[in-house]
């Protein structure tokens, strides 16, 4: 059988950690696909998409908050949705 080649753009933010449970989604779903189709490739053109680019180098103080708890953090850069300290 011919060899088919699946290409993909893969657009993420190096440290945003949805973006790699999304990479780890996609590996599995790649795994599943070429276990039942042997003749499949994948592949991948990595491209960053920084969610905050305008980030201090330095860090800052944010606000997690998520419906089961609050934390404070302190780290170079998050993407959008998280809020600073108060």
């Amino acid at each position: 059988m011919a060899k088919f080649t699946f290409e993909i753009d893969v657009y993420a933010d190096p440290i945003c950690p949805w973006c790699y449970l999304g990479k780890e989604a996609l590996d599995r779903a790649m795994d599943t696909y070429t276990a039942q189709h042997p003749e499949a490739e994948f592949k991948l053109s990595w491209k960053p998409y920084l969610l905050w680019p305008n980030a201090r180098v330095s860090g800052m103080c944010i606000q997690l908050a998520t419906p089961f708890c609050c934390t404070a953090l302190t780290i170079s850069s998050l993407p959008l949705w998280y809020t600073h300290c108060r």
